[in-house]
C-alpha cells in the first residue's frame, strides 16, 4: 500500500470516528427504540435538563415517535419537539415540570394520561387534525384555556377532571363526552356546538359553572352530568329533542330556575334530587313523563311547576303519584319576555356616601342584567368602583363625580329583552375643601376661599358673624385694605337645586403687624474718631479668598456697634468677621 493510499484510509477512519461521535452525543439523554420501518422512538429520556430538543433524526434515523411514559416524571419545563413526531404513547409526559407544549401537527391523538398531573402546565397547543382527547390526557393541569380545533369528535373519560381549566368551546364536531370529562374541574363557562352526547358525571363538581349555553342540537344530558355543579339557572331549548339523565342537576344548590324546552319528553329519575333552592320549573311543551313511581323528582320546598297555556297532558300537579305533588301554574310563555314593573328612579346622592339604582321585573327567570352608564356598559365603563352590576341593583359605594350621568338597565331572559328608561344620578353639593380660617395683617389684603362640586350650577352665600355680606356669592371672598373690624367669625352656605351645605364658622384674626424675633451679629469697633475702618466676613475660614467686604465705617465716637442684619443667626449659615484699616 502506498502512503498515499495509507493517508486516505486513516482519513476515512478518522471521519467514521467523529460520526459515532455526534451520534453518542445526540442520543446520551434519550433510549431510543428502532421502529420497524427504520424510524426511531425515544422510549425515555434519562437526563436532568429543563429545557430540551428533541432532534428530527439520530445517526441518520428519523424521529417519528415518543413512546410509553418516556418523559414522565422528569423536570424536563420546556420541549421542543420535531415536525416528524406523528404519535404519542400513553402517559408519555405525565407528572413531569412541562410548563408549555405545542403538540406536533402530524399527530392525530392525544393518547389516555398524557399530561396528567402535569400541574405546572399551564398552555397546550392543539393543532388542527388531532380527532381524539384520550382519557385523563390533562387530567390535574392547571392550564386556564384551551381551544379545541374543529377536528376533534371525542373527548375521554376524566381528560380535563380537576384541571384549572375556566371556559370551553365544545366545536359541533365533538359527539362524545365522557364519564368524568371535566369533573371538579374550575370551569366557569361551557360552550355547546353541536349534536354532542354528554355521558355521567361529565361536568359533576364544577362550582364555578354557573350558566350554561346549550346547543340547540345536543344529543343527551347523561346521568349526574350537572351533579353538585354551581348552576343557577338552566334553560334547554326547545330544539333539544330527548330525556334528561338521572340526577342530572341533582345537589345545585344554588339552582333556582330551569326552563325545559317543548322537546324534552322526560325528565329522568330525581332529576334535580338535593337541589333545595330551585323554586321554579317552566315546561314549554306538552306533559313529561317522569321516571317509576318512586321518582322524586326534588327541587326545593316551595317548587312551582309553570306550564305553557295551550299544552295538553297536564293535571293538577305535577310528579309522580307516590311521590311529592308539585303544585302547577299555567301560564303563556309564547311572549315571556321580561316585563319592567318598577323602574329605575332618579337619585340624589351625597358625596363619599353609597347609593345606587334597582328595577322590579316579572316574566321568567333567569333574568340577565346589562347596566348602562351614559349609554356605555359599566362592566367596561365603571365609574367609581361600582357593584353588583350584573343583578336588579347597582351599588355606588362612594358617590363622587366621576358618577353623575345617565343609568339604564336592559334585562333579558330566554324569550327576549326589555330596556329601562333612564334615571339620573345628581350629586348634592359638597364641599371637598373647606374654609378654614385666616390670619391676616391690618391695612393688606387676603383671598379667603373654598372648594365644593355637585350636580347643576353651585350658588354661594358668605356670611360675617352670622350676617350675609351683600356681594359675597362666590366660592372665594377677598378682604382688602383690611381693618381690625374684619376680625370675626366667617362661614360659607353652598347651595343647588338639590340641597345645600355649611362650612361651619371659622375665625379671621387681624394682627396689626407680623412680629418676629430675630438675633444679628453686632461688631464692637474701639479705635480713633475720624479713622476709617474696613468690615468684613467670611464663612470658611479655611478659604483665604472667601474674606467679602461688608462696610467701610468711619468712627464718629472712640466705640461704635456695627450690626449684620443680612443673616438670622436662628436660620443663616455661620459667619466670622475681621475689621481691617480702610482704604
Amino acid at each position: 500500500m502506498s502512503s498515499k493510499n495509507t493517508f486516505f484510509l486513516l482519513l476515512s477512519c478518522a471521519c467514521l470516528i467523529f460520526q459515532l461521535k455526534i451520534a453518542k452525543g445526540q442520543t446520551s439523554q434519550f433510549n431510543l427504540t428502532t421502529n420497524a420501518d427504520g424510524t426511531l422512538t425515544i422510549s425515555q429520556y434519562i437526563g436532568t435538563n429543563q429545557i430540551v430538543s428533541v432532534p428530527s433524526s439520530i445517526g441518520g434515523l428519523t424521529v417519528t415517535a415518543i413512546g410509553f411514559g418516556a418523559f414522565q416524571g422528569t423536570p424536563v419545563a420546556s420541549l421542543a419537539l420535531p415536525s416528524t413526531i406523528q404519535s404519542v404513547g400513553i402517559n408519555a409526559f405525565g407528572g413531569s415540570g412541562l410548563e408549555y407544549f405545542e403538540i406536533p401537527n402530524d399527530v392525530r391523538s392525544i393518547p389516555p394520561a398524557c399530561f396528567m398531573g402535569c400541574s405546572a402546565l399551564t398552555n397546550v397547543t392543539i393543532p388542527n387534525g388531532v380527532t381524539n382527547v384520550g382519557d385523563s390526557a390533562f387530567q390535574g393541569c392547571n392550564f386556564q384555556c384551551l381551544n379545541l380545533p374543529d377536528t376533534v369528535t371525542s373527548i375521554g373519560d376524566h381528560s380535563f377532571a380537576g384541571s384549572g381549566l375556566t371556559s370551553i368551546n365544545i366545536p359541533g364536531t365533538v359527539t362524545s363526552i365522557g364519564d368524568y370529562a371535566f369533573a371538579e374541574s374550575e370551569l366557569a363557562s361551557i360552550t355547546f356546538g353541536g349534536s354532542t352526547a354528554l355521558s355521567e358525571y361529565c361536568f359533576e363538581g364544577c362550582a364555578n359553572l354557573t350558566s350554561l349555553n346549550i346547543s340547540s342540537n345536543l344529543a343527551s344530558f347523561g346521568d349526574y352530568a350537572f351533579e353538585s355543579s354551581g348552576l343557577t339557572s338552566v334553560v334547554i331549548p326547545s330544539t333539544f329533542s330527548g330525556s334528561l339523565g338521572a340526577y342530572t342537576f341533582a345537589d345545585c344548590g344554588a339552582l333556582t330556575n330551569v326552563v325545559i324546552g317543548s322537546g324534552v319528553t322526560d325528565v329522568g329519575y330525581a332529576t334535580f334530587a338535593g337541589s333545595t333552592s330551585l323554586e321554579n320549573i317552566y315546561f314549554e311543551g306538552n306533559a313529561v313523563t317522569y321516571g317509576p313511581c318512586d321518582n322524586e323528582i326534588g327541587g326545593g320546598p316551595n317548587l312551582v311547576a309553570y306550564i305553557n297555556a295551550g299544552t295538553t297532558g297536564w293535571g293538577s300537579t305535577f310528579a309522580s303519584p307516590c311521590s311529592r305533588q308539585i303544585p302547577i301554574i299555567v301560564i303563556g310563555l309564547t311572549n315571556a319576555a321580561p316585563t319592567i314593573q318598577s323602574q329605575p328612579q332618579d337619585v340624589v346622592a351625597n358625596a363619599n356616601e353609597s347609593s345606587g339604582f334597582s328595577v322590579t321585573v316579572s316574566g321568567v327567570p333567569p333574568f340577565n342584567y346589562e347596566w348602562l352608564f351614559n349609554q356605555s356598559n359599566l362592566l367596561t365603563a365603571n365609574p367609581g368602583g361600582l357593584t353588583a352590576k350584573t343583578s336588579s341593583t347597582v351599588i355606588i359605594p362612594q358617590a363622587a363625580p366621576d358618577n353623575i350621568g345617565e343609568y339604564s338597565v336592559i334585562i333579558s331572559n330566554y324569550y327576549g329583552s326589555v330596556t329601562s328608561s333612564v334615571a339620573q344620578l345628581y350629586l348634592a353639593p359638597y364641599i371637598a375643601s373647606p374654609f378654614s380660617g385666616a390670619i391676616c395683617i391690618w391695612g393688606q389684603t387676603n383671598m379667603l376661599g373654598l372648594k365644593a362640586w355637585g350636580s347643576s350650577d353651585l350658588s354661594y352665600q358668605w356670611y360675617f358673624n352670622g350676617v350675609a355680606m351683600a356681594g359675597a356669592t362666590g366660592s372665594n371672598y377677598l378682604l382688602s385694605g383690611i381693618q381690625f373690624t374684619n376680625a370675626g367669625l366667617y362661614s360659607v352656605v353652598v347651595s343647588s337645586k338639590y340641597g345645600s351645605i355649611t362650612n361651619t364658622p371659622e375665625q379671621v384674626v387681624v394682627n396689626p403687624a407680623n412680629v418676629s424675633l430675630g438675633l444679628f451679629a453686632g461688631i464692637i469697633v474701639q479705635g480713633t474718631v475720624g479713622y476709617n475702618y474696613n468690615i468684613q466676613a467670611s464663612t470658611d475660614l479655611g478659604d483665604t479668598n472667601s474674606w467679602n467686604t461688608l462696610t467701610n465705617l468711619t468712627l464718629a465716637s472712640p466705640v461704635e456697634i456695627w450690626s449684620d442684619y443680612s443673616v438670622d443667626v436662628h436660620t443663616g449659615p455661620q459667619k466670622f468677621y475681621r475689621v481691617l484699616p480702610g482704604q
